[in-house]
């Protein structure tokens, strides 16, 4: 029994091993160069990235200009992945780009934070997804249902949220 027991804590060691070595070795890392927004970076190699399945209100947007937790958002997200390695995953569909020409893509730091995730559940975006998209929406929609039920950010005050139609 103990053998056994022995046996399956190596298979597990080695196998979290493998992945740790393999996400080290594979991954493709950048580092946003700055942060346009709550949910768009801009990359040190000129691209910028439109965070897929989540929408966080404006600061600068030449129609609605500042929207209220705007600048929250902004520097939530700036605190989460400037100085940091982040690792670009695409969603489920054959959109790369959206219509101004940013990669769509969910957002991770090298220390294993998702995004995307965290900003949806510290209140500072909401889940926003465009069919046939639907890659982590349950994860994102019970992150949100943390944010309102907690009354964080963007749900602290719901007459002010910028996108009030449910997903």
């Amino acid at each position: 029994m103990k053998r056994q027991l022995l046996g399956l804590v190596i298979v597990v060691a080695c196998v979290v091993l493998m992945w740790t070595v393999q996400d080290r070795l594979f991954a493709q890392w950048v580092e946003a160069e700055q942060v346009i927004d709550g949910d768009t970076i801009l990359l040190t190699n000129g691209e910028q990235v439109r965070y897929l399945g989540i929408d966080t209100p404006e600061t600068h947007h030449p129609d609605v200009g500042e929207e209220a937790y705007g600048p929250e958002a902004t520097e939530y997200n700036r605190n989460l992945v400037m100085g940091k390695r982040l690792r670009l995953e695409k969603g489920n569909t054959e959109e790369d780009r959206d219509g101004y020409g940013r990669l769509l893509r969910f957002v991770y730091t090298e220390g294993g934070k998702f995004v995307n995730y965290e900003m949806v559940l510290g209140g500072y975006a909401q889940v926003f997804y465009i069919p046939p998209e639907a890659k982590y929406k349950s994860m994102l929609l019970a992150a949100q249902a943390s944010a309102k039920a907690q009354e964080r950010g963007i749900w602290a005050d719901i007459s002010k949220l910028f996108y009030q139609e449910e997903v």
